[in-house]
């Protein structure tokens, strides 16, 4: 049974050697790492924009699946400490100081990011802060709708 997944295995070291001498292009590389969760060549873009729309110091918050990847390589600091939006949305010491959506508005109101990028995956982040009456609030007396794609939508502050 192990034997019959070799051929993947040779696809997939085929598929890298190709990207490693330069046949096929990064975004080209990235676009077959996908799925309901990740989505490399969609973080290699929010990535790309981040640096290219933000100072290092800049705080960048990112509520969905992606924030550690997303805020990793494009070297910027989360403004809190929900960088994956699972505990919120399930409600992880829901009620606790510091904790829940109160303690996700507390963070992001003490240190107001720059860029928000809220993502649409299975767990439906975008949904849930949008239905979050203090945490869209918040995002739309702030901030702008700067461009959406199938996996983020992305918000700059208003200046």
């Amino acid at each position: 049974l192990r034997l019959a997944s070799l051929p993947g295995v040779f696809q997939n070291i085929s598929y890298d050697l190709q990207y490693v001498r330069g046949t096929i292009d990064r975004d080209t590389y990235l676009f077959r790492f996908r799925g309901q969760k990740h989505d490399a060549l969609e973080i290699e873009r929010l990535v790309r924009h981040v640096r290219a729309t933000t100072n290092p110091d800049d705080p960048v918050y990112v509520f969905g699946f992606s924030g550690g990847s997303v805020l990793w390589k494009s070297e910027r600091a989360s403004p809190s400490r929900f960088y994956w939006s699972r505990p919120v949305i399930v409600g992880m010491a829901e009620g606790q100081p510091g904790y829940g959506v109160a303690g996700l508005l507390d963070d992001l109101e003490r240190r107001r990011p720059k860029l928000v990028a809220l993502q649409r995956e299975e767990w439906r982040s975008e949904a849930f802060f949008m239905n979050q009456p203090p945490l869209r609030n918040w995002l739309e007396t702030g901030y702008e709708l700067e461009y959406e794609t199938p996996v983020f939508s992305v918000w700059r502050a208003k200046p």
